[in-house]
């Protein structure tokens, strides 16, 4: 089900806040629930050739000039063998019609590329057949943090659609951006 992701809130009185008693990590996660995301699939392949990919919302441009962008992942996915410097990964704009493609790799690990929704490239990449754009990357680095790590990728070519509603993630669910906010117009 895709919800709609619409209309703008008042702030929080800051009065209120001091005399919240939440954790500091109850309120990370209920701050970054209420934060929405844009939705990628991020693909690449293992050192033994096998095509691995994942869900994300980490994504963040880093630089134009040179193109970088960051993601982060978790040092225990799945997908981490193929997170290696100067690796190849592709990643996938996913619009809201792509629903599917999120929660397909952001699901069960063998089943991300179980049908016909992907091939691969002549760079050997796994590339997704729905997606709205495709960026060619190269791992520049990995920062480790923790469990955890923050990837630079260099970004090499790509293609790009903006004729789509881009899929986002918020409050555990996907869904779009319905508009500009009234206060916009």
């Amino acid at each position: 089900m895709t919800s709609q992701i619409n209309a703008p809130v008042a702030p929080a009185d800051v009065s209120t806040l001091a005399t919240m008693t939440e954790t500091v990590e109850e309120s990370f996660i209920r701050a970054f629930r209420n934060h929405p995301g844009g939705v990628v699939v991020i693909t690449g392949t293992t050192p033994d050739g096998q095509p691995v990919g994942f869900t994300a919302t980490s994504l963040a441009s880093l630089s134009a000039y040179p193109p970088r962008a960051t993601f982060n992942i978790a040092q225990t996915a799945s997908s981490w063998p193929a997170v290696a410097e100067g690796s190849l990964l592709a990643v996938h704009f996913l619009a809201k019609e792509s629903q599917g493609l999120a929660q397909r790799f952001a699901g069960t690990t063998s089943e991300r590329f179980s049908g016909d929704h992907w091939y691969v490239n002549d760079l050997g990449l796994p590339i997704l057949r729905d997606a709205i754009g495709v960026l060619v990357t190269r791992v520049n680095r990995q920062v480790p943090i923790d469990l955890n790590a923050l990837i630079v990728l260099d970004i090499e070519e790509g293609r790009f659609s903006e004729n789509h509603e881009p899929l986002l993630y918020h409050k555990r669910a996907f869904g779009t951006v319905a508009g500009p906010p009234e206060y916009l117009i």
